[in-house]
């Protein structure tokens, strides 16, 4: 059994492949650019966050023997990234110091 993990980091994209015993197996990185427009604001582009997420997962994949079973993702705990109807990302996702600047 293979698991694939995504971290979308603030300033790092990685993806790490796991065995069954725990063990890794592959690891990939891809940087992601944070802008600051404004003092206490960070934004990055969710295009960019995504090319990098599926740019790891591929490179990842393409070192493993076995097929991946699951996977697992994670991102930036104090992030909101929003999605519409379309689920595409209407802008930037927001920091916390956005939320109550509105």
């Amino acid at each position: 059994m293979v698991v694939v993990a995504i971290d979308a980091g603030t300033a790092m994209i990685k993806a790490v492949a796991y065995g069954a015993d725990g063990a890794e197996l592959a690891v990939e990185r891809q940087p992601a650019t944070v802008t600051r427009p404004h003092p206490g604001f960070a934004e990055q582009d969710m295009a960019e966050v995504w090319n990098a997420a599926v740019r790891c997962v591929r490179s990842v994949r393409s070192r493993l023997a076995e097929p991946v079973e699951a996977i697992a993702l994670t991102a930036q705990g104090d992030g909101c990234w929003l999605v519409d109807e379309a689920r595409r990302p209407p802008g930037p996702p927001a920091s916390p110091a956005q939320w109550w600047r509105g």
